[in-house]
């Protein structure tokens, strides 16, 4: 994994500033924007999605592949959130993206809860492109992926500077 983060962005790139920079130039334009500017926009914001989708399936094939193995063994670690819920699986961040194993196996119960959750996870992505299509000034939503691998479902979705000011809803 050193070569992994040697080569990918850099540890202090904030996926979110971009993302949200990049959405702010879209909103921007207008009829009477210029091709090239169109063009560009777009550009951005696809190339940014490109990069994002690549990190995230990188890391999100670690974090499956490794899944059974002890915490001291893992190489990417999972974190503990205050408010995390024992059915939501594990979290873990890398290069301010928040990775979330979609696993009901917390909850102690059978493997239909890791499909639930599984399910819950691409709930999540269909609600968050319903909001984004609503073109809501002033609301900022994250950029999220969904990773299938060897039967496990991994979400990653842009570090989000929220505090107690700024959450309206979620955690």
């Amino acid at each position: 994994t050193d070569d992994l983060v040697a080569k990918g962005p850099r540890a202090d790139f904030d996926w979110n500033e971009q993302f949200q920079d990049a959405m702010d130039a879209i909103a921007k334009l207008n009829l009477n924007s210029h091709s090239e500017s169109r063009l560009h926009a777009y550009q951005k914001l696809s190339n940014l999605a490109a990069d994002f989708s690549y990190s995230v399936k990188t890391y999100a094939r670690i974090i499956i592949s490794e899944a059974c193995l002890p915490r001291e063994q893992k190489t990417i670690k999972p974190i503990e959130f205050p408010s995390s819920r024992s059915a939501s699986g594990d979290k873990y961040i890398v290069h301010k993206i928040l990775f979330k194993f979609a696993s009901g196996a917390d909850a102690g119960s059978n493997d239909d809860d890791d499909e639930c959750a599984a399910r819950l996870a691409n709930h999540d992505l269909k609600a968050l492109m319903q909001v984004l299509g609503c073109n809501e000034p002033g609301v900022r939503l994250p950029m999220m992926a969904l990773v299938d691998y060897r039967g496990f479902r991994v979400v990653g979705c842009t570090l989000l500077p929220i505090d107690a000011s700024t959450l309206v809803l979620g955690s």
